[in-house]
This record gives C-alpha cells, sequence and structure tokens, in this order.
C-alpha cells in the first residue's frame, strides 16, 4: 500500500500508523491495573483487597504480612516498590540448616546468637533496603538487619533456637527478595564479570562490523541499491543484540523506575536508544536511508567501555578499603615464647596470638588459654559476656574482658568483616551532598526528556524534516550525562580517603568529611589524647621486692591501658605466671588473683576504697596523679606519673579554638588544672569524670540549638563518648588499638594535622560543588550544540564517557592539590 503515496505521503502514514499503534499499546496498557505491591498488570487471576489490586495472591500475601506487622510506610518509600512473591515452599531450603552449609553462610555463631551473610540480587531501592532492616518486626527472632547496597549484600543478626535459617530464607523468598545462595562468592563474582565483558564483546563485535557494512555509504553515493538495501539489513540484524542484549541493563533499569512511577537517570539513555533504533529500522525497511545502526551500536559500545572502566576504579578502591587501608590492624603474634606485632592479614592457620583486656580478635581460633570472657557487643549489638573454656571455638570481632587469652588460628583473616563492623556503627543520616543528587536526579531527566522533545517538535513542525527531528532527540538524550552528576560525590569522597590514608588518617566513611564541616564543639580526653600513652613514672611510696615486681608484671601486661603499659616497661615481664582472676575496672585499675591472693592496681582513690591507707599518705600525694599496688588489705607502694604533653598540643587546641568551642574532660585528678586552664575555657575543664559521665557530657552539649559534637579520645575508657557524638576521633599509638566506636582513626604521631581537617573537610565540599559545575556546564554546552544538529550520535557516544573521566581526574587532582596544600609533608606519590 505504501508504494501508491509519494515519499512525503508515504512518510505521512507511516507516521499515522506508527502513531495509532502507540496509542493502542498505551490504551492497553492503561486499561491494567498496576499491582499496588509489585506494579506489574494485573490480569484475569488478579485479586482486591480493601481497594487494591494485587496481580497474584503471592502480592496479596506480602501486602497483608507488611499490613500486619505495621510496615505502611514501606508503600510510602515508593510507588509499588515490591517483588513479586516466589513460588518456593519452605522444605526446598531445609538443607540450609545442614552444618556443612550453615557454616559457609554463617559469619558468627555463638551462644543464641548467629550472624549469616546472603547475596539478594533484587534489592534495587530505599524501600527494599527499608523493609529489609525492619524485618524484626516481622519475625522477632530476627534482632537486626544491615543491608549493604552497593555488594547487595544483607547481613542478618538472628536467635538461632527460635527460628532456622531455612526459615529465615523462606521469609525472604516470601517478600520477594529469595537470596542467591550460591556457595563460591569469587566464581559468583567471577560470573558477574564475565557477562559484563561478554555484553563488551557483543557490542565491540557489532559495532565493528555495523562500521564495515557502512563504509561504502560513508565513502561513495554510487553504491547500488540492492547492495545499499542488503547492507542495511544486516545493520539492523546486527543491532539487534545490542540494544537488547549489551543495553539490557539500561532499558530494564528505567522500566523499574517507570513501573515504580520514579524518575531515574538511565531514562534519556533508554529513550536516546529507542529512538535510534526505531528511526533505523524504519529508514531501513521504508528505504529512506541507511538508519542510525552505526550510532546506536558506537554508543551502546563506548558507554560499555567507560563503565567497564568506571566498575573497575571502584572495585579497586573497595578492595584497599575492605582489606588493608581502613586500617592497618596488628596484633601480638606468639613466636618462640616471645610475643611480636605484625599486621592480621600475615597471620597463618596454626599461629598462636595473644590478645589483652579490651582488644579486638582479628580472627577465627580456638582458645588455647585455660578460660576467656568476650564481649561481642560490636558484632551482635549484645553486651553479655560470653566465657570460653579451652579448646573451645573463638570468632573475630569480639573483644578479651579480663585476662588475657591465646588463641590459635583456625581462619586466615578476613578483615573486611571486621571494618563492617567499623562501618555499621554509624549514623545512617543522608549526606546533603547525597540529598542534592537525589533532588537533581529527576529533574535533570525531566529536563532534558523535554528538551528533546521540543526539538524533535520543532524540527517535524516548524522544519519538516522528521530525519533532523529524529537526530536531535537522540542526540540531545545522548549526550547528557547523568553520570558525572550522580558520581561527583563518590569521586571525591573517594579521592579524599585515599589521600588521607597516606598521612596515617582513616575515615570509616566519605561522609564523615562532609560531617566535619557541620562541627562547632571539639571535645578533648586528655589521657592518651593531649598526653602520650608513656607518661613517666617514679616511685613515690613503699617498697616492692622481686616476686612482687613479677606479679605485678603480669597483671599489667595483660592490660592495655597507658599507665599499665608504662608499668610493664618498667617491671620486664620474666617469670608467666598464672592468674586465676583478672578484672579492670574503667577509670579505676585492675583486681587479679594468684595462688588465692588478691591484687590491686589503680588509682589511690580506688585502693582506698578497698583498703585503709597508712597516716599521712593521702597529704603526700593529694598533689599528684598516682597509681598504687596492694596485696591483700595492704598497701605495698605507689608511683607517682607524670603526663608527657603531646608536642606542640597548645598550638593544635589553640587553632581548633579559634573557629570551634573547646572542651576537656579526663578521669584524671585536677593536677594538671593550671596547664590546660591556660588553653582551655575553665568552664570547658571537667576532671574526675568517669566513662558513662564523659556520655553524659557529649549529650549535653548535643541538646543546644545547632550544636555538633567532635569528640576525640583513644578509644578506651571513652568509647561511649566516641559513639554518642557526631563525629568520633580515635587517637591510636598501637595498630593493636582499633576502636570500631570511632569515625576516624588517627594516628597518634599525625594529632597536629587535626586543625587541618576542619579546613580539608570545607575545601573537599567545595570541590564536590565545582564538580557539580562543571557536570553541568557540560550538559548546557553539550545539549545546545546537539538541538543545533551539529553533534553526530556517534561523537555524542565518546563525548558522554569523556564527561564522567572528567570530572572524576578533576576530583582526584583538586583532591590531591588541596591534601598537598592544606596538609603538607612529603607523603605524596
Amino acid at each position: 500500500m505504501f508504494y501508491k503515496y509519494s515519499h512525503e505521503g508515504m512518510q505521512i502514514a507511516c507516521v499515522h500508523i506508527n502513531l495509532n499503534i502507540i496509542q493502542m499499546q498505551l490504551r492497553r496498557f492503561t486499561i491494567s491495573t498496576p499491582c499496588f505491591h509489585c506494579g506489574l498488570p494485573c490480569l484475569k487471576d488478579s485479586v482486591t483487597k480493601d481497594e487494591h489490586h494485587f496481580c497474584c495472591h503471592g502480592c496479596l500475601f506480602v501486602f497483608e504480612i507488611l499490613q500486619g506487622n505495621s510496615l505502611h510506610k514501606y508503600y510510602e518509600l515508593e510507588k509499588s516498590p515490591g517483588k513479586p512473591a516466589t513460588e518456593k515452599s519452605k522444605e526446598e531450603y531445609t538443607y540450609l540448616d545442614d552444618a556443612k552449609f550453615l557454616e559457609h553462610f554463617l559469619k558468627f555463631n555463638e551462644q543464641q546468637t548467629a550472624i549469616a551473610c546472603f547475596y539478594i540480587p533484587n534489592i534495587h531501592c530505599a524501600s527494599c533496603i527499608w523493609l529489609l532492616e525492619n524485618l524484626y518486626r516481622i519475625n522477632a527472632h530476627i534482632k537486626k538487619v544491615d543491608v549493604n547496597f552497593s555488594s547487595h549484600e544483607v547481613y542478618i543478626t538472628y536467635d538461632k533456637q527460635n527460628i532456622r535459617l531455612s526459615e529465615i530464607a523462606h521469609l525472604l523468598s516470601q517478600l520477594g527478595y529469595p537470596p542467591h545462595l550460591s556457595l563460591d562468592h569469587e566464581q559468583q563474582n567471577a560470573q558477574k564479570n564475565h557477562d559484563d565483558l561478554l555484553r563488551l564483546g557483543v557490542a565491540g563485535f557489532c559495532f565493528g562490523n555495523v562500521m564495515l557494512l557502512s563504509f561504502p555509504e560513508y565513502l561513495s553515493s554510487d553504491v547500488p541499491k540492492e547492495f545499499q538495501r542488503f547492507f542495511g539489513y544486516l545493520n539492523l540484524l546486527l543491532t539487534i543484540p545490542v540494544f537488547f542484549y549489551a543495553a539490557k541493563e539500561w532499558l530494564y533499569s528505567s522500566w523499574i523506575s517507570l513501573k515504580q512511577k520514579n524518575i531515574n537517570l538511565d531514562i534519556p539513555i533508554a529513550l536516546g536508544l529507542i529512538a535510534l533504533l526505531s528511526t533505523s529500522a524504519f529508514d531501513i525497511i521504508s528505504k529512506r536511508g541507511p538508519g542510525y545502526c552505526d550510532s546506536l551500536c558506537g554508543f551502546v559500545f563506548f558507554l560499555l567501555i567507560g563503565k567497564f572502566f568506571q566498575k573497575k576504579t571502584f572495585q579497586n578502591l573497595s578492595f584497599d578499603r575492605d582489606y588493608k587501608a581502613y586500617f592497618p590492624l596488628s596484633t601480638l603474634r606468639i613466636q618462640d615464647n616471645d610475643k611480636c606485632a605484625v599486621p592480621v592479614h600475615e597471620l597463618q592457620v596454626g599461629d598462636t596470638i595473644f590478645v589483652r583486656h579490651q582488644e579486638l580478635i582479628p580472627v577465627d581460633g580456638k582458645l588455647q588459654s585455660d578460660h576467656a570472657q568476650i564481649d561481642y557487643s560490636f558484632v551482635t549489638g549484645e553486651s553479655d559476656l560470653i566465657a570460653k573454656d579451652k579448646g573451645q571455638d573463638i570468632f573475630a570481632g569480639g573483644r578479651i574482658v579480663g585476662k588475657a587469652a591465646s588463641i590459635q588460628v583456625e581462619k586466615q583473616v578476613e578483615q573486611s568483616f571486621l571494618t563492617s563492623l567499623w562501618k555499621n556503627v554509624q549514623n545512617k543520616e543522608k549526606s546533603a551532598v547525597q540529598t542534592l543528587t537525589n533532588t537533581i536526579s529527576p529533574f535533570f531527566t525531566l529536563t532534558v526528556i523535554s528538551i528533546a522533545l521540543a526539538s524533535f517538535a520543532y524540527y517535524w513542525l516548524y522544519g519538516k524534516n522528521i530525519a533532523m527531528a529524529w537526530y536531535t532527540f537522540s542526540s540531545v538524550l545522548i549526550v547528557a550525562c547523568p553520570c558525572a552528576l550522580a558520581l561527583t560525590s563518590s569521586f571525591t569522597h573517594g579521592a579524599m580517603i585515599r589521600l588521607l590514608e597516606k598521612h596515617r588518617i582513616f575515615l570509616k566513611s566519605g561522609d564523615i568529611l562532609e560531617k566535619l564541616a557541620k562541627i562547632n564543639n571539639v571535645v578533648f580526653d586528655k589521657t592518651g589524647t593531649l598526653t602520650s600513652t608513656t607518661p613517666r613514672i617514679s616511685l613515690i611510696f613503699g617498697n616492692i621486692d622481686e616476686q612482687q615486681q613479677q606479679i605485678l608484671a603480669n597483671i599489667v601486661h595483660q592490660s592495655i591501658h597507658p599507665v599499665s603499659q608504662t608499668l610493664a616497661k618498667t617491671f620486664p615481664l620474666l617469670t608467666p605466671i598464672h592468674l586465676t582472676e583478672f578484672n579492670e575496672i574503667p577509670g579505676k585499675g585492675i583486681a587479679a588473683k594468684y595462688n588465692s591472693q588478691d591484687f590491686f592496681v589503680g588509682s589511690v582513690s580506688w585502693i582506698s576504697s578497698l583498703l585503709e591507707l597508712p597516716k599521712g599518705l593521702p597529704q603526700k600525694i593529694s598533689q599528684q596523679s598516682c597509681v598504687a599496688f596492694a596485696v591483700g588489705n595492704k598497701l605495698c607502694c605507689v608511683f607517682a606519673t607524670e603526663n608527657n604533653f603531646r608536642r606542640g598540643w597548645e598550638n593544635i587546641v589553640s587553632r581548633i579554638a579559634q573557629k570551634h568551642a573547646v572542651h576537656l574532660i579526663s578521669g584524671d585528678s585536677k593536677r594538671d588544672l593550671d596547664i590546660v586552664g591556660k588553653v582551655f575555657p575553665k568552664n570547658n575543664i571537667h576532671f574526675n569524670l568517669d566513662p558513662f559521665q564523659k556520655v553524659a557530657y557529649i549529650e549535653k552539649l548535643q541538646k543546644s540549638a545547632d550544636s555538633k559534637v567532635l569528640m576525640i579520645g583513644d578509644g578506651l575508657n571513652d568509647s561511649g563518648a566516641l559513639i554518642e557524638s557526631d563525629v568520633g576521633v580515635a587517637v591510636i599509638e598501637e595498630n593493636s588499638h582499633f576502636s570500631p566506636a570511632s569515625d576516624i582513626i588517627l594516628a597518634a604521631e599525625k594529632i597536629s594535622l587535626l586543625p587541618k581537617m576542619f579546613s580539608l573537610s570545607r575545601a573537599t565540599l567545595n570541590i564536590t560543588y565545582a564538580s557539580f559545575a562543571i557536570s553541568c556546564i557540560y550538559n548546557s554546552l553539550g545539549i545546545t550544540l546537539a538541538i543545533s544538529g551539529k553533534l553526530t550520535p556517534v561523537f555524542v557516544a565518546v563525548l558522554m564517557p569523556v564527561s564522567s573521566v572528567t570530572v572524576m581526574l578533576f576530583t582526584t587532582f583538586s583532591s590531591r592539590r588541596l591534601c598537598k596544600k592544606i596538609l603538607g609533608d612529603d607523603k605524596w606519590e
């Protein structure tokens, strides 16, 4: 029929018929009511409840579960956010309860509590994360769920005596989030990388052949029409796998977004691909021209190349952060009856390590000591101590409480799990930059689509050039680069984190830099922060014989408190003995027992509450900070401790005080009041505070309007205050003192950089906003040129990933330059 019309008439008729088809499809789509839960069309077997339509009984079942557990908010975060429920029965998951499978999926398994890690591919939006993190409201035996959105991994803490792992997997499946139960994570990751490379290979192969078949069109206009038509159909055939396979990620993402009635940054790309394919198919079939198959294949190919290198960059960042760069954790390895500090990643199966009171257990192993008490609160959130006997299994992530323990390594260290403990103890408040990105994204997408439609309408209605209309429509959609907008924050934070690590400043996440810029109150803990962890000690009362020296040495060698460490250096351990009891009381001291005899090491005020001191002693030591050693009910001796304030501490505090209110809290006596009073306001100095009073002081400051508090401590007796503060900084002198309670770990020798960190945080925000500006300028210029028809789709396909690379290079070099300018020194490669 079309041959009866003129060329222009044929064009109009075809467009008219295409519009009719589109209208019919739209009418058919609107007749099908979307499922209230998952958004899929409701067909004949749909069900209705509470005026809501559901595509199947599975979605209705999930809806009833959520309604019955007061989880209505799930449907408020997104429209139709759910996944269709799967048909798997509970019996299909029973194999997970077998011991050999449990060992694979469990990261922690102690007494009533276990932690399982599942890979769940169906996590795709904020609603998914919210629902999974609220599983405990559906089943009370699930205690906590932590979701890693980027890796799609879910850590589930549950009561193993009341719910089985198979039941949890079945519940996830019922909710539309079935776990991918692969026993080989490396093979799973390799398969995903293989799929990415296969899509890139398909796009490259088709692009190369389409270009080859298009050469005759490029070089000459005298190609016989039969060959033109044959090459055109071959090009269209080669384009189909590129569109439906290589580009399926953008098409699927856009479909999911539209299904949820949301707008994401992939929609312009998907529309551009659809426009190029539709135009090419119409041109080739109607013999109007060769179409834009080369542009479509080239666009997808270059887009996949950009995504591949971007993914590789993030994988390298993730590897560095997960394995070593978070913090170079070390531990004491026992070798030939000697103890030496080694990095945890050098531990081998069969090694024996020595873990002291309050130190983190870095490996899974077996207890070699007779007894040990372990605090797994950082892993499970529960503070109850777990008693262990010799030969029993020990899991990584706990802290030794009381007597030091020897542990034989049974499994090589998985530092990614240890650092996940650090990442999970944090405020999940969204950053302002992240909020800005989320706000801009839908506006950006709608603006680009509107401009593309406007340019299409102009060239079609006023320019009478349908080819140019499709040409500009596709170019506008393709040239707009959402990636640079979306990744600006990640690039900037990633660059800063890597650079700061060179200065032994370790950040839990990039958002910490943004929080630092908002801090207006800085609270210092004195001991181990302003002072070094090696105070000078001198005997000022009593005597101590050789046997008592060795008992004291055995006691203090099991503690990591600065005073204990100094006593340990003063009295070397020559004769190891077996202490039957060991109890370290924060802010007070240590109580131990050997051969049925009690021994006490601690502050004089604490010792005086346990036994009667010699007459005249309190007056003699009233002006000194002292530690006493008592045997039974008799005071043996008293040591005077003289704090060594860190070099330049006054300058550090004074510089911070220029723009922040500074406070000092300490568990020590007021002996150093005259020294610290020269820098700190007298009203902001507080001595003799126990760990709970330190937390209360932080809470009091936070109650003030717009008050943001940064706490700086050593992570030992002030971990509660570090957690309570908006930003917690742990100053450490030994790599074994890893503190999951902190947001920043700062090597003690780098404490002079602390004032500069505030300047760097503000500069980081400026880099992020400058990157936004660069991205906006690029998009403005690119869209302007695309509207004018001066950009070919192939050139646009190359230009788009280049913009992302430009932003990445800008953030990297700007961060590097600012770090060097602000932090200084020679840590640059």
